[in-house]
């Protein structure tokens, strides 16, 4: 059975004077049951590496922790979001009209899906990234008793996610 959902990507624009393509960093996506709401965040934070290409390098206090941490930020905004929003109503709506600088949510469009709310994420990053969820950061391996040279550059994203979910009016983040 199909349920409807609602996805949503964040994207960066370095510059608002001169805007270029956004970046992407990431997708939303929030399904509503009877009872419950489920907000999946999944998304790639830059690391000073992209720093420079992201227009980052000067940077600083919340500009840069937004930009940087936004899957933490989005995260708290949707818990907060949670508790003033109508139960039939997304969050993902609120919260696309709120963020809407550097830093923005798209707008939300409903989709029809059998899928999880967490698959239908993964697949939509994919889309929209062009890698798989995770798929930027190597498997971790052990550690070696004398320390090698390091033969490539370290990962420029860090893979992040969250997921959010509200049964019986009481928000649980992970």
């Amino acid at each position: 059975m199909n349920r409807s959902m609602k996805v949503a990507t964040v994207e960066y624009q370095p510059n608002l004077e001169h805007p270029v393509k956004p970046v992407p960093f990431g997708v939303i996506v929030e399904g509503l049951g009877s009872d419950e709401r489920t907000v999946v965040i999944l998304g790639r934070e830059p690391l000073p590496p992209v720093y420079a290409q992201l227009q980052l390098t000067d940077a600083w206090g919340p500009f840069l922790k937004t930009a940087t941490e936004w899957v933490e930020v989005l995260g708290k905004g949707i818990r907060e979001l949670f508790e003033t929003t109508q139960p039939k109503r997304f969050v993902v709506d609120e919260l696309a009209a709120k963020w809407h600088w550097n830093l923005f949510v798209t707008e939300p469009a409903v989709v029809e899906s059998r899928l999880t709310e967490d698959a239908l994420a993964r697949e939509r990053y994919r889309e929209v990234v062009g890698v798989a969820f995770g798929n930027a950061i190597p498997e971790p391996q052990p550690r070696p008793s004398v320390r090698p040279q390091r033969t490539s550059p370290p990962p420029p994203w860090l893979s992040s996610a969250k997921g959010l979910q509200v049964g019986a009016g009481v928000a649980v983040g992970s």
